[in-house]
Parts: C-alpha cells; sequence; structure tokens
C-alpha cells in the first residue's frame, strides 16, 4: 500500500519549491554584491515594463506582493 505522501506529483512540487528557493538565493547573493535589494530589481523591472514606464504606487506594491507603506518604507537605504 502507498503512502498518500509518496505521490510522484507531489515530490515534482516539493523539488519545484527547493529549486525556486535555490535560484532565489543565488540571485540574492549576486545583487548583494552590487548592494542592490532583490525587490528594486522588481520594482524597476516592473515599472520599466509598464506603459510609458509609469506605475501607480498601489498597483506597483500589489505587483511586488507589498502594502504601499511596505514599498515606500523599501524606497530608502
Amino acid at each position: 500500500m502507498s503512502r498518500p505522501l509518496d505521490d510522484e506529483r507531489l515530490t515534482a512540487v516539493g523539488l519545484f519549491f527547493e529549486t525556486h528557493a535555490g535560484l532565489e538565493a543565488a540571485l540574492e547573493r549576486h545583487l548583494d554584491s552590487y548592494g542592490l535589494p532583490r525587490v528594486w530589481l522588481e520594482v524597476l523591472l516592473r515599472v520599466g515594463r509598464s506603459p510609458g514606464g509609469q506605475l501607480r504606487m498601489a498597483d506597483l506594491a500589489a505587483q511586488v506582493a507589498l502594502s504601499p507603506s511596505g514599498l515606500t518604507g523599501r524606497s530608502t537605504v
């Protein structure tokens, strides 16, 4: 009898999470070497790809999964 957690689909999801975490950690280390927090890179990419290079603060915050005040708080070094 197989155990529910032995499902190969769950194994694939677990491997996906591990891979994602590893890539995030590697990206963080690389960006840290330039003094650039990951969220700043994400903000730059989101604004740069928006029409006219403009994006409302509330929309930007939602896209980077922060509150507008959380985003503002991260805008200082």
